[in-house]
């Protein structure tokens, strides 16, 4: 069931969690993304509770350099959440472009200033208290001005204060920090590597920690075996 004031144009993705569709305001024709989450009686609890954790958490920000919130309601069937759109699609799919490409890494300067909008939208989410817990080129969306947009928080983690420690193992397995590896507490620099490890993508178009399989991921964050930079980095 759609919502009147949102007309459905395309889709825009579809996973596991549902779809993401390109909509427009019909009140003044404006282009958003409606990521309809599903809550259907089939679904398990988790999930319901991590596509309500997404839409609370968005609400809480304000800042240009995280996807803007517009509206949310619910159906029988599905969470859905109305928020800005990024015309240029993801940062993972910009790196793919210049992979396929030959294009070559990004320079210096451009990884550096994707990078530092990413630190600044990261910023403003801790002093929010909320780890993000899955940042990844792929959770970064890309304006046609080439503005970063951090978004996707469906795993974030609200802790009670900047000192607390959270356990759940949750992520991404290439920019998992050691702590999340390993199975201890963390806290809000299990994000910071993150961010570390997608300067490396920026600077590389490869992952700072390679491997043939999950174990060996694993194994090389957790004993710091770093792909090498290239010089002048």
């Amino acid at each position: 069931m759609s919502q009147p004031q949102y007309k459905e144009l395309r889709r825009l993705g579809q996973g596991s969690f549902g779809e993401a569709l390109l909509v427009h305001r019909t009140k003044d024709q404006k282009l958003l993304v409606l990521k309809k989450i599903n809550t259907g009686p089939t679904v398990p609890k988790e999930e319901k509770e991590s596509a309500e954790k997404e839409m609370y958490v968005l609400q809480k920000f304000t800042h240009a350099h995280v996807v803007k919130y517009y509206d949310s309601y619910q159906t029988p069937s599905h969470t859905c959440i109305v928020m800005e759109y990024c015309e240029k699609g993801s940062l993972a799919d910009i790196i793919e472009e210049r992979t396929n490409s030959g294009k070559g890494p990004f320079t210096v300067e451009h990884a550096l200033d994707i990078w530092l909008q990413l630190v600044r939208a990261v910023e403003h989410v801790h002093a929010r208290k909320v780890l993000h817990r899955d940042l990844k080129p792929a959770n970064v969306f890309v304006t046609l001005t080439e503005w970063m947009k951090l978004g996707d928080f469906g795993i974030a983690r609200q802790l009670s204060a900047t000192t607390s420690l959270a356990a759940t193992v949750v992520g991404t397995p290439y920019y998992l920090s050691p702590e999340l590896c390993t199975g201890v507490p963390y806290d809000f620099s299990c994000d910071l590597w993150s961010l570390g490890c997608i300067l490396h993508e920026l600077l590389t178009l490869k992952h700072a920690f390679e491997g043939f399989n999950l174990p060996m991921i694993v194994m090389n964050i957790v004993q710091g075996k770093r792909e090498p930079l290239p010089e002048g980095c």
